[in-house]
């Protein structure tokens, strides 16, 4: 578990109720991120119950699982998303194959059998996903090793034995299941048992298997990592950031290819803080801090593009039993960080965030014990279907106005339109006027605009555990409960379509995330598919 206690309340921002937002269309896209920016976690710990829930689409519940993950996967652009199976647990994997037969179970041993990879390959297939295969290290008790421990084997550590590895990877390709997996991390957090010369040494050796096991370059998965622990509540440390450096410079001075740099990253967000502007500006400092980063360790080598990815939740959060008594991070007010964090990294240019958890403990995007989809799922749902690659500046110039935040991006469409992303952290509702910073409109009167209202439903019945508002695990788009109906469909997501008057202000709830796409904007770096001039906005 995590240990940590929580910080005292953030103080009060002023409260406001009329606020403009500026988009600097004319300043072209700031940053672009991928169409599928929103990726996922299954967790094989014990504590996520991975060896308790079965995802097999024999049953119900895994059908149900990959039939809602599907849907962020073909709700954005690219048609799939990132599965990411990665976490602590994975590292005390065993791979039960070609005669290997796992130890017995114990807390630093787990064993991932046939019947239980092939229910998951076949529930990665269903999501529309493909999966980054987080490798276990096999390092059972070394990942309570802390970095420089003098070890009663002298000749630890050792090189990464890739064997077991092998054994479970060349099975899934003769299974024809190959193609499932996308990419490889190896090792989860093992920044503070290994030193990044290690590391690369390991990767190394994975890169040579991927290499032998894929021949064709053509559908070859990629690499990820370092994946170290972690950026926190007060940032990245310089030790993180110092070994994520020398991981990048060891594996690119070598030639391993690593498509993207990776973190982990919890600010410890929760209900004391969902609306606190500095708790929210934590996730950019340490987006910022990653990119100079990565980007300084990785100039030499100007063949490599190195993108940028993170493994974030709101808290590294424990264990919580599975049964409703905790529901911390279930609710929406964790969906006003996760929106915001979520714009926050495609802003700084990351193309994978993999939120931590799908399902497991309280803070999934489905419910643990029900799979019920709770609002960070919905958040996700509206953010694939109407946010673009394509990143424009948007700023709220308003004196005193901390307390609503706005992001743009041109829409999936490309065809010019916009759609622009806001955050009321207040109490009250707020009128926000939306404009260039020409000062033209975003919509011409009579243009129509598409409003996407999500807020935490006041209605005690509505969520798992009668939780109200911010504390609700019901999700409220326009009006309406976001429900499953009785066989298991999920609710539309469509918004509401309204006319546009010149000035024409966008009312935002209390406590909300309001998506707005105006897709007559006519911003003509959001335009690829747009033929009408371009009006250099």
């Amino acid at each position: 578990t995590s240990g940590f206690v929580g910080y005292p309340p953030a103080p009060p921002t002023p409260t406001v109720t009329a606020v403009d937002v500026v988009i600097d269309g004319a300043a072209g896209v700031v940053s672009t991120t991928q169409p599928n920016l929103v990726c996922w976690n299954i967790d094989a710990s014990r504590n996520r119950e991975f060896f308790d829930r079965n995802l097999s689409q024999a049953g119900d519940l895994g059908r149900q699982l990959a039939y809602q993950a599907a849907a962020l996967g073909t709700a954005n652009k690219a048609g799939y998303s990132w599965l990411r199976f990665g976490g602590t647990g994975n590292d005390y994997l065993t791979y039960e194959f070609n005669g290997t037969v796992c130890p017995a179970q114990n807390d630093t041993k787990e064993c991932l059998n046939e019947t239980t990879w092939t229910n998951l390959l076949d529930f990665t297939e269903a999501s529309a996903a493909k999966m980054i295969f987080g490798l276990s290290m096999n390092t059972g008790q070394d990942r309570r090793r802390k970095l420089g421990a003098v070890d009663e084997n002298p000749n630890f550590p050792s090189a990464w034995d890739p064997s077991n590895a092998r054994e479970i990877l060349t099975w899934t390709i003769k299974q024809g299941r190959g193609g499932l997996i996308g990419g490889f991390e190896l090792g989860n957090e093992q920044n503070s048992h290994y030193d990044a010369e290690t590391i690369v040494a390991n990767f190394g050796v994975l890169w040579d298997l991927v290499q032998e096991l894929w021949p064709d370059e053509e559908g070859r998965p990629y690499l990820f990592g370092p994946d170290p622990h972690s950026c926190k509540q007060d940032g990245c440390s310089q030790d993180t950031l110092d070994w994520i450096a020398a991981f990048i410079d060891g594996t690119l001075s070598q030639g391993i290819p690593i498509h993207a740099a990776t973190h982990h990253e919890y600010v410890e967000v929760d209900a004391t803080t969902w609306l606190s502007p500095t708790k929210l500006d934590v996730g950019e400092a340490i987006a910022t801090d990653i990119n100079r980063t990565v980007a300084t360790a990785s100039a030499p080598y100007d063949q490599y593009v190195l993108r940028v990815g993170g493994e974030i939740g709101p808290s590294n959060a424990g264990s919580p039993v599975c049964d409703h008594t905790s529901m911390r991070f279930a609710v929406f007010g964790d969906s006003i960080w996760y929106a915001d964090s979520l714009a926050l990294k495609a802003y700084h240019g990351y193309d994978l965030y993999c939120r931590q958890d799908y399902v497991g403990a309280d803070y999934g995007m489905v419910d643990c014990l029900t799979g019920t989809p709770l609002p960070d799922f919905y958040t996700a749902l509206v953010w694939n279907s109407v946010m673009g690659t394509g990143v424009l500046d948007a700023q709220v110039p308003t004196d005193n106005a901390t307390s609503v935040r706005a992001y743009a991006h041109c829409s999936p469409a490309e065809d010019g339109g916009i759609t622009v992303l806001m955050l009321n952290l207040n109490a009250v509702a707020v009128n926000a006027t939306v404009s260039f910073a020409d000062a033209s409109p975003v919509a011409k009167e009579g243009d129509a605009q598409v409003v996407y209202v999500l807020e935490g439903s006041d209605d005690a019945s509505a969520g798992l555990d009668g939780g109200v508002g911010l504390a609700s695990t019901a999700a409220v788009l326009n009006g309406e409960v976001l429900a499953l109906a009785d066989d298991g469909t999920l609710p539309s997501v469509e918004g509401l379509v309204v006319e546009s008057g010149v000035g024409a202000v966008v009312e935002l709830a209390p406590e909300s995330v309001t998506f707005v796409t105006y897709p007559k904007a006519g911003v003509g770096a959001c335009g690829s598919n747009w033929t009408e001039g371009g009006k250099g906005r």
